[in-house]
């Protein structure tokens, strides 16, 4: 029987013959590049490449690979196979054209580990082998065919979820025409994604089920005794089983979010298993939100969240809110205009009255919806605004002649700083005309610092300004007098 043993080192045929007439029971040798056909210039063996060592012509009982540092774990054969052919995997990368170190030994009645010789007889899984006969005597050059001119590697699925069952299919091309397709093995090899288990049933099969969502790859490798073995992969994409939200929007007039990203009319999104989910409903502010439902049960609010379990169907029905009117009774001396005269619920009106004679303002104004009050908030710059209710609203305004206002400024702290009215530190009284503006400034002196000012009457600040900055432009609104004070604090 012949085995593939690939190129080793280039001492001569006399040298080894020479080993062997001082070994009896162990088998060493060299392989001569001299009478060698067709040999490969290259004696590098790559890291993980698979050494044979054929015995079978010999008497022994055990061999041992003895340089552990370059094969894999269990270099040592206790029991010979039936064919006496045995197997190591190299752990390293070796350019046996120069290595010089015992290869192996086996046992025939005794060992004889002792002798040092240039022994790199390295039997090479693949093309173009060195053949050593089995006496160790003769070596020569041969190409050994591989099991068939390829094999393919097919899935059950490419792209499959969590939990379902992937088979593996190897089939063989044009089989070498030596060769049965029995006497083929292959081997299945999981080079990429997680740790799956699984099983070989009819030798060119393998069946797992993938436990988490990932990529995985296989490689099948085809091989049998005397031919050189043939390799193909395959991906397979595993995802998160999932389940379904279903929705059913209806109304253009808002916005619906499955864990914030935007779904619309049918929209049919998948959720991964047990995780949890929101969904966000948010009506236009002119809409409301009419129907909201999960699984047909009504929803609360605009929120509803839960861990996935199976399916879920999602109702959702905008509506558009109804509008009111805004009427605005007739006046005299002046006008009164919204920016809405149409508004629904809740939407901010503003309202903007204004006198139209000269020597007048803004007597009184009010909003009524029926006979309740609605609530107006004066603005910095003389408008209203007010929420629409649910129902119209009618405004009612009156103008008056302006009156005069008298505003007197001081400090209540003069021994730290001095405060003027309209530029003037000793003029600190006026009377303006209402809708007049006034500018007070506080001036403390060095190190202390000003706090704010109190003002008591109706007025406004400009500038968008607030009674704590030190210098102000006050409109005076109110026919009442106006006094002012600042406090001046020592930064001490």
């Amino acid at each position: 029987m012949k085995t593939k043993i690939s190129h080793l080192g280039r001492s001569s045929v006399s040298v080894i013959l020479a080993v062997m007439m001082l070994l009896s029971t162990m088998l060493i040798g060299t392989v001569s590049t001299v009478n060698a056909i067709g040999a490969d210039s290259s004696h590098t063996v790559p890291k993980g490449e698979t050494l044979y060592l054929d015995l079978s012509n010999t008497g022994a009982t055990e061999a041992n690979f003895l340089t552990n540092e370059v094969v894999e774990h269990g270099s040592y054969f206790s029991n010979l196979p039936a064919d006496k052919i045995v197997s190591v995997k190299l752990s390293q990368k070796v350019d046996f054209s120069e290595y010089r170190t015992r290869l192996y030994a086996y046992y025939d009645n005794s060992w004889d580990n002792n002798k040092d010789n240039d022994i790199n007889n390295l039997p090479l899984e693949g093309q173009n082998m060195v053949v050593v006969e089995a006496d160790g005597t003769s070596y020569h050059w041969a190409t050994y065919a591989p099991v068939a001119d390829k094999v393919s590697l097919t899935a059950s699925a490419t792209s499959v979820k969590v939990g379902k069952d992937v088979t593996l299919t190897a089939t063989l091309g044009a089989l070498a025409t030596d060769l049965d397709a029995s006497a083929v093995n292959y081997t299945f090899k999981r080079t990429n994604g997680d740790e799956v288990t699984g099983s070989t049933t009819d030798g060119n099969t393998y069946k797992f089920t993938p436990t988490k969502a990932g990529e995985y790859k296989f490689e099948v490798t085809a091989s049998a005794k005397g031919h050189s073995p043939v390799k193909a992969d395959i991906t397979v994409i595993v995802s998160a089983e999932t389940r379904d939200v279903t929705f059913s929007i209806a109304g253009e007039s808002g916005t619906v979010k499955l864990n914030d990203v935007a779904v619309t009319g049918s929209d049919v999104k998948p959720v991964e298993l047990n995780s949890s989910y929101t969904i966000t409903v948010t009506p236009d502010a002119d809409s409301y939100i009419k129907t909201f439902k999960v699984d047909g049960n009504v929803v609360d609010g605009n929120t509803y969240s839960a861990n996935i379990s199976a399916d879920v169907a999602v109702t959702v029905e905008f509506a558009k809110k109804q509008l009111y009117t805004v009427n605005v009774n007739s006046t005299q001396d002046g006008t009164v205009t919204v920016d809405n005269p149409t508004a629904y619920e809740g939407q901010e009106v503003t309202v903007t009255p204004k006198a139209t004679t000269e020597g007048y303002t803004l007597g009184t104004i009010t909003a009524k919806c029926g006979t309740e009050d609605v609530p107006l908030t004066r603005n910095s710059d003389g408008t209203y605004t007010f929420s629409m209710p649910a129902g119209d609203v009618a405004i009612d305004a009156t103008f008056r002649t302006k009156k005069d206002c008298k505003v007197t400024i001081s400090s209540e702290n003069p021994e730290l700083g001095t405060v003027t009215l309209n530029g003037s530190n000793t003029t600190l009284e006026t009377t303006v005309r209402e809708g007049a503006t006034v500018t007070i400034k506080a001036n403390p002196t060095d190190p202390n610092i000003f706090k704010s000012w109190s003002i008591n009457g109706t007025y406004d600040i400009q500038n968008s300004k607030t009674t704590s900055d030190a210098e102000i432009t006050l409109v005076v609104n109110s026919n009442s007098t106006i006094h002012t004070g600042c406090t001046l604090s020592s930064s001490l």
